[in-house]
């Protein structure tokens, strides 16, 4: 799986070092993750970045194309990170299956270690949330064509040699229960939100990746074997 800036943005990856265009594509990834895909406009991300409308068009093409980077730059570390992960637990566990805690630990320790923004939300959540809160952005089925389907077959095979009693659409059903779980609980701890503060009235551990995993992790692994 080739997740190189020219294999997955074709020609929009030009000139991908230019102050300018990196100045604009910060302030797109602040504004995007904070307001949403479709409300942040490209005058809104002009005036954050200090540029004017013609260098955003100059440098991205389009807006589409714009968001294509976000969702780009945001998205290979986490995803990269996933690989690396599942390809480690298949090797050290090999010649016998992966365990299913280690294949759950690559899935879910990338989003749960994710770069975060000013404020400490994690970007990718807030992103992926605004996007898939509206199914009909087309930046939906451009991340399923560049990052979804190709990864998540490799997890789902995993499952599958780590689960072998249950059935594969099975297993799938839980695959995805436990990446909805993941985003709900993620999307909960954002300190914008507080909602998980809120419902259990203590200090949930916002900050703290490591009870967050187990916590997810534990959860998880109940799912799949109960």
């Amino acid at each position: 799986m080739d997740l190189s800036r020219e294999a997955v943005l074709g020609p929009s990856a030009r000139n991908s070092d230019h102050p300018s265009r990196e100045n604009i594509l910060k302030a797109a990834i602040r504004l995007m993750a904070q307001r949403g895909i479709q409300s942040t406009t490209i005058r809104d991300i002009s005036q954050e970045s200090d540029t004017n409308v013609a260098s955003v068009n100059y440098h991205f093409g389009s807006k589409e194309y714009l968001v294509r980077e976000v969702m780009f730059t945001v998205v290979t570390p986490v995803y990269s990170r996933r690989i690396e992960l599942l390809k480690h637990a298949i090797e050290s566990s090999s010649p016998q299956a992966p365990g299913l805690h280690s294949v759950l630990d690559a899935l879910i320790r990338p989003l749960v270690e994710a770069g975060r923004d000013s404020d400490g939300g994690r970007t990718i959540i807030r992103l992926l949330s605004h996007a898939r809160s509206t199914p009909d952005d087309p930046i939906n089925p451009w991340l399923a064509e560049q990052f979804d389907n190709s990864v998540h077959h490799r997890f789902i095979d995993a499952l599958v040699s780590a689960v072998p009693t249950m059935d594969r659409s099975e297993i799938i059903w839980r695959y995805e229960l436990v990446r909805g779980a993941t985003m709900h609980v993620l999307n909960d701890l954002d300190p914008r939100s507080k909602r998980l503060l809120t419902m259990t009235r203590s200090d949930a551990p916002i900050d703290d990746n490591a009870a967050v995993l187990e916590r997810i992790i534990d959860f998880s692994i109940n799912g799949f074997v109960h």
